[in-house]
């Protein structure tokens, strides 16, 4: 009995820009040394393989890292080598409702911070305003 190895149709990639803590997660059906070559032709940093998961597990570690989106709804992370120690997708559930809810809720997070910032800053410009218009 011969025992072959089937390749995978999907791949789950982690790409690391440069030094930094910017990772890409995505999947790719292709090579993914030639979707490396794709994402480095816009990006000013030297582009690394990190990781590749054989399968499609792109939207479980997109709901796992949902809280270090560097945008939302993007495929950039702010990680650390850390955060990889414990990801085993050997044993990884399909995404469901708990995970998607926990992805929503991540979502809704970020953009909360986002216009928290933005109110904040509002209000204090217009504070400093304020008191610019009292000492003239």
């Amino acid at each position: 009995m011969k025992l072959s190895y089937k390749k995978p149709d999907m791949n789950t990639y982690v790409i690391r820009a440069g030094n930094t803590n910017q990772y890409k997660i995505g999947k790719t059906s292709r090579s993914i040394r030639k979707r490396l070559r794709e994402l480095q032709t816009g990006n000013p940093y030297p582009l690394r393989l990190y990781k590749v998961f054989p399968g499609d597990y792109e939207r479980f570690l997109h709901i796992k890292f949902s809280t270090k989106r560097t945008r939302p709804n993007g495929e950039w992370f702010e990680l650390d080598e850390s955060d990889f120690k414990h990801v085993n997708l050997k044993y990884s559930l399909p995404v469901s409702f708990r995970y998607y809810a926990k992805y929503k809720i991540g979502l809704a997070i970020g953009y909360a911070n986002y216009w928290l910032r933005v109110i904040s800053l509002a209000f204090f410009i217009y504070i400093l305003m304020d008191l610019l218009k009292q000492y003239k």
